[in-house]
């Protein structure tokens, strides 16, 4: 029973730092997408202004 438990702790602990790792990559495509989007925004308010 014993090394049935442990093989099953350590498939738990590699599927979490599996979802950890996926939800890091989210993370970092989501604040690069935030930021590209912000710039974007930055600069269509720099364009608006210059046009007057």
């Amino acid at each position: 029973m014993a090394g049935g438990t442990l093989i099953a702790g350590q498939v738990a602990d590699r599927v979490t730092a599996e979802q950890i790792d996926a939800v890091e990559a989210n993370a970092e495509l989501e604040a690069e997408s935030l930021a590209c989007w912000f710039e974007g925004e930055q600069e269509s308010i720099h364009g608006r202004q210059h046009s007057r």
